[in-house]
């Protein structure tokens, strides 16, 4: 809760407080907290804005005031005991009701960047004119919009968390069943990223991550994660890919909304190729976007694109994001590792599965308890990292949901409760690991330092259960194999949003996923 909603709150609680004691000697009283509450309540709605949450406390402020400017007889008896007492207790009880509901729905806090480097953050599209839109009615080439996270020199304008948020934040409301207007609270969620700050002068060239989306989900959607790497130096590249993503928009103000043409139902013939077909264009953005870097140094701030180190780079995919994770390295040599964030393995392509990949692969699974996939997509891993000759760490995050790996995890206490797919680990604490796994990826495959936390057999986090690795050093190495029951089963891609899941469970007759991002 925002620091003047609190304050008005409080406010109101002592104007309730109030009616305990006789009219005639509080009268003033009553009316002079009446109007603080009001000149709180206009202060709240000009500084921190306007929240639909907290419509109810709007109201009664403006109850409040109406009584206490006409001196109607609602007025309570200056009697004890009787009717003043029994008003008063109700409208305290009313009160905390009215208290609770931004409580429910608050304004989340992304954690601090745990780094010591300022964070720059910037957004642009590219167009690749040698691809055409796969899922365009009319003939275009494939667009992109793409958000940059990178280490900055100085502060600058504070980045908002959704960029068009007048338009993404009704599209995600709606992908939940929610109303359209049920989300704008967000836009006041405050990010540790400055505007267009300009780079830090390291006199070295910088790590890049290319971090992939799920689907139904956004360039954002993890914003936790990129600006704790920025933190340390790292460059997040996140690309959001049009038709696959929540909603697009582009510079020019013209938007494109997720396509149902990206996966039809699971009962449909094409099902297996549609996903392994959007997998695949994925893959193929995120080519071109590495070619695009490459040859464009002077790339927006301070010649951005100059200062990464562009022949070897890591990849943090979730969920559908996971999977072209994989056929990215699968095709592109300058993948040098991948973490895997509760990866869907559906639109991998067999070849990777039977042969695996060369590149070392971290993968952090939701606990499978929630029952988020099908059993198919553990089945997929277990055949993907029996194949797999390169390094490979298979951990489960327990207590975990299938969005406890995005920001979305933040979104109310009770979300868990009402279908979306999070479970009982603090979101805090969920990002805290994700941090740490995410930062040892950089330190180890793109810096070349110590692998410590992946080669450790006992991790430092009792959520974390390891499930398989051939990571361990060689005196911790153990038989243990990865029973296909302990990774969390495929999603039900046809229920996904990325805030928030259906109130019902997945299931495969479910035409569309309803929750962020597979």
């Amino acid at each position: 809760m925002r620091p003047l909603e609190l304050v008005l709150i409080v406010s109101l609680l002592v104007r309730a407080c109030l009616t305990f004691t006789p009219y005639r000697r509080t009268k003033s009283l009553r009316t002079m907290v009446t109007f603080i509450a009001s000149a709180i309540l206009l202060a709240q709605l000009y500084l921190e804005g306007w929240r639909w949450q907290l419509t109810p406390l709007y109201l009664a402020v403006f109850a409040a005031l109406t009584v206490d400017l006409t001196r109607l007889p609602t007025k309570l008896s200056d009697l004890p005991g009787g009717k003043s007492i029994r008003r008063a207790l109700l409208g305290i009880a009313g009160l905390i009701i009215l208290g609770l509901i931004p409580l429910l729905f608050p304004v989340p806090k992304l954690p601090k960047p745990t780094g010591a480097n300022l964070v720059g953050t910037l957004s642009f599209e590219v167009t690749d004119k040698s691809r055409s839109e796969l899922y365009s009615e009319e003939q275009t080439d494939r667009r992109l919009a793409v958000s940059i996270w990178y280490p900055a020199g100085s502060k600058t304008k504070r980045a908002p968390w959704i960029n068009d948020s007048d338009e993404m934040l009704p599209a995600i409301a709606r992908s939940g069943h929610l109303p359209s207007w049920m989300l704008g609270h967000l836009q006041y969620i405050k990010t540790h990223s400055y505007l267009n700050a300009p780079l830090l002068e390291t006199g070295a060239k910088l790590p890049v991550v290319f971090f992939e989306h799920g689907l139904w989900g956004y360039r954002g959607q993890s914003t936790f994660l990129a600006e704790d790497l920025a933190s340390h130096g790292v460059v997040v590249v996140a690309t959001e890919h049009p038709y696959g993503a929540i909603k697009t928009v582009f510079l020019d103000g013209s938007s494109v909304a997720f396509s149902r043409d990206v996966l039809p139902a699971s009962s449909d013939p094409d099902y297996d190729a549609a996903a392994k077909r959007l997998a695949q264009q994925w893959a193929d953005d995120l080519s071109f976007m590495l070619d695009y870097l490459s040859s464009n140094p002077a790339l927006t701030v301070g010649g951005l694109a100059e200062n990464l180190e562009l022949s070897q780079i890591a990849l943090i995919g979730h969920s559908t994001g996971g999977a072209s994770s994989l056929d990215f390295c699968a095709q592109d040599d300058r993948c040098a590792a991948a973490l895997l964030l509760d990866p869907w393995l559906q639109p991998v392509a067999e070849t990777i599965l039977e042969n695996g990949i060369s590149q070392p692969v971290i993968s952090l699974f939701s606990d499978p308890k929630l029952h988020y996939f099908s059993e198919a997509n553990a089945e997929r891993y277990a055949t993907f990292s029996a194949n797999d000759s390169a390094p490979l760490k298979t951990l489960t995050l327990l207590d975990s949901g299938h969005h406890n790996f995005d920001d979305s995890a933040l979104l109310s206490p009770i979300a868990r409760f009402v279908g979306h797919s999070v479970e009982k680990i603090s979101a805090y604490r969920g990002f805290e690991i994700i941090r740490e796994y995410a930062n040892a990826l950089v330190q180890s495959y793109l810096l070349n330092e110590s692998k410590t936390l992946l080669e450790a057999s006992s991790p430092p986090f009792p959520e974390i259960q390891v499930e398989a690795s051939t990571l361990m050093p060689a005196a911790d190495q153990t038989e243990e194999t990865l029973k296909p029951e302990t990774v969390s089963p495929e999603p039900n891609p046809d229920t996904e949003t990325p805030l928030s899941d259906s109130p019902a469970s997945p299931s495969p007759e479910t035409d569309l996923p309803a929750s962020s991002g597979n």
